[in-house]
């Protein structure tokens, strides 16, 4: 009985493991893009990754969405990352998520953006009011029209850090860590406990 309960506590554990809604020009978790009012392209390259492309103009916005909503109530993050080349495009955005009937703005991090670099964003998902998430929405505050490069679109509990940041050169296998593989790992792991729960009934 013991054993029993230990794995049904386990598996409760494991269930929440990272929701990558996008990466590496890829689209996961039953995410797609649908409405933007931007030209976007998943088959473009950047520095060698595939990435979420767009060209946006002013007041124009990047959707990605998922007809099955994300429990937000389970994760403390939601992260991903951006970059754009013009450095005289002093960029400025907004962020909404939440339903196709509603979405809000949230506050992210970090506050000030820098061009020609790859640039984290977290939103904190515990200081929000919402319990279902199946819209993410981007918008293009400024006045200038600039090409914006996304990727890893990623619900988590991991500590993430905002700000810039560099990915690995292609090819550094060994620094390289896909933003999904929390999920693959836990996958592992619950097969793991759960082979020795049965082993102990």
């Amino acid at each position: 009985m013991n054993s029993l309960l230990v794995l049904v506590l386990v598996a409760c554990v494991y269930s929440d493991s990272n929701v990558t809604a996008f990466t590496d020009g890829q689209f996961k978790s039953g995410w797609y893009e649908k409405g933007s009012t931007c030209f976007t392209s998943t088959t473009g390259k950047y520095d060698g990754r595939y990435i979420l492309y767009t060209q946006m103009s002013s007041g124009s916005y990047l959707q990605i969405n998922v007809d099955k909503a994300v429990n937000a109530t389970k994760y403390a993050t939601l992260t991903f990352a951006m970059i754009w080349e013009d450095v005289y495009d002093n960029l400025r955005m907004s962020v909404a998520v939440g339903t196709s009937n509603y979405v809000a703005d949230v506050k992210y991090e970090p506050i000030v953006l820098e061009p020609a670099k790859w640039n984290r964003i977290t939103v904190n998902l515990t200081a929000l009011a919402l319990q279902n998430i199946d819209t993410i929405k981007i918008t293009k505050d400024d006045n200038k029209d600039t090409n914006v490069m996304f990727n890893d679109f990623v619900f988590t509990n991991e500590e993430v850090e905002a700000g810039v940041f560099e990915y690995p050169k292609i090819g550094d296998e060994s620094d390289y860590k896909d933003p999904s593989d929390g999920c693959v790992s836990s996958t592992f792991g619950l097969a793991a406990v759960v082979l020795a729960c049965l082993l102990l009934l």
